[in-house]
């Protein structure tokens, strides 16, 4: 706990502690003439030093003190890090009103497990359909020596299939719900009607473990399965049909007649107005039917784990993403290339900084050609020798190899057969001796003269270099 002020600058108003002072002081020195016949008789003696003396002491420290409590009010002084640790008692709604006025103690602080958690004592608020989100919400509002004591009925709505992860233990009550005149009676859970292929029968389990879920206890589930050569019954209200390609004319006639469907991802649906689903809805499924199928993994409707026994990892098989691996490169490819220049920026960042400042370069003109004599193009970036962190502008007025002096033959060509690229000038040396003519980037004229040895695939040279 450490006091704060919110307004600091309030306690400007403390320079009005001079006022009721000064008004002190003013008062006291104030005086009037006394007329005295027999003055002149009175002999004449030096006055004693005056002293300064205030008078009314009680009501000038009352003035202080109002004038600097009025300053400190303004200032808004507050106590940070205070806590209110007294127990918290959250009752979700739908309880009994029995359990409602008896809940808690003195002392206890009574909420809502609702939106903005309202004290209880008001209209009592609409059923949320976050519970388990409130509860998180509420365990990290409140300080950690706060404890919490939570009221539900026997049957909760809004959970998640994953246990909450709180900061503290909670004391968790069952108690009795709202009697059902009290609450709109519930809907009877839909009949399941599913139509699979041979190859999709393993997903059979996964949707009777979300019929086990909705119904009753102690009652079978409304849930029939059948290959997808077999008809629906006349009274079928919800078909789960998970045969990939069109579906069969009775079953679109049924489905235009008002009947809903929940097809898999491959079928083709020729319907008016029909949307395929997005791939959301089979987590949203199977988070559903998580608590069911882990505890039921033979779907017989007979739990063979306990609450807590299991931590299960779901691995999906033949789940469609509506694309096959060449089809995703296709469409991926050019997305990437039409990219290369920022992403080989990015990867290799200023590669440039390391490069040498080459006239010319020897390599092979294409993979497994022959090596062949290059000159330097604007595409080969060289770090500016003034600033290494810049880089040099292309200042060669005339690339390229020639056969004089004067560089007014030139012997090498941007295209090359054999050779793919045609940003360079490049020149095929023939095996022996030859000397051709170059011009570097600060004007100068060079003669080369380069040795190919004699052979099928020279991949070393010798070069002299002089001055022309």
């Amino acid at each position: 706990m450490s006091p704060a002020l919110l307004f600091p600058a309030g306690l400007i108003a403390l320079a009005a502690l001079a006022i009721p002072i000064v008004l002190h002081i003013a008062r006291r020195t104030e005086s009037r003439t006394v007329d005295f016949a027999a003055l002149r008789w009175l002999e004449a003696r030096p006055k004693p030093p005056r002293s300064l003396r205030l008078e009314e002491l009680v009501l000038l420290a009352t003035r202080l003190i109002l004038l600097a409590a009025l300053a400190l009010w303004l200032a808004r002084p507050v106590l940070r890090d205070v806590h209110d640790t007294r127990r918290v008692v959250a009752l979700a709604p739908g309880l009994d009103a029995a359990t409602i006025a008896s809940a808690g103690q003195d002392g206890d602080r009574l909420v809502w497990l609702a939106p903005g958690f309202p004290a209880v004592g008001g209209a009592v608020p609409a059923a949320p359909s976050n519970v388990i989100s409130l509860i998180r919400q509420l365990d990290s509002e409140l300080a950690p020596q706060t404890p919490v004591t939570i009221l539900v009925p026997a049957v909760l709505d809004g959970v998640d299939a994953e246990r909450p992860r709180l900061s503290r233990r909670l004391d968790w009550r069952v108690a009795p719900a709202a009697s059902a005149g009290a609450n709109p009676t519930r809907r009877p859970p839909p009949a399941l009607n599913l139509r699979y292929a041979v190859d999709a029968e393993d997903g059979v389990r996964y949707f009777r473990a979300a019929a086990t879920a909705w119904a009753a206890a102690d009652t079978d589930p409304r849930f029939e399965a059948a290959p997808a050569d077999q008809p629906i019954g006349r009274d079928t209200t919800h078909l789960i049909w998970l045969a990939p390609g069109p579906l069969p004319a009775p079953i679109v006639a049924w489905i235009r007649d008002g009947g809903t469907a929940l097809v898999a991802l491959e079928v083709r649906a020729p319907v008016e107005g029909e949307t395929a689903p997005g791939t959301q809805y089979l987590w949203e499924l199977l988070l559903e039917v998580a608590q069911i199928a882990v505890h039921d993994p033979d779907g017989d409707g007979k739990p063979d784990l306990k609450e807590g026994q299991a931590r299960p990892v779901y691995e999906l098989h033949k789940v469609s993403i509506g694309l096959t691996a060449e089809q995703m490169i296709a469409q991926i490819r050019p997305n990437l290339q039409a990219q290369a220049e920022f992403i080989a920026k990015t990867i290799l960042g200023k590669f440039w900084k390391h490069n040498d400042h080459l006239d010319f370069y020897y390599r092979r003109g294409s993979e497994g050609g022959a090596p062949i004599l290059f000159f330097v193009a604007e595409s080969d970036l060289r770090p500016d020798p003034s600033n290494p962190e810049q880089l040099a502008t292309y200042s060669y007025t005339k690339p390229g190899f020639f056969a004089d002096a004067a560089l007014t033959f030139k012997l090498s060509s941007t295209t090359l057969d054999g050779v793919p690229e045609a940003d360079h000038e490049k020149l095929a040396l023939t095996p022996g001796d030859t000397t051709v003519y170059m011009q570097d980037d600060a004007g100068d004229t060079y003669a080369l003269r380069f040795y190919v040895p004699p052979g099928g695939d020279p991949t070393e040279i010798v070069v002299h270099v002089r001055p022309a």
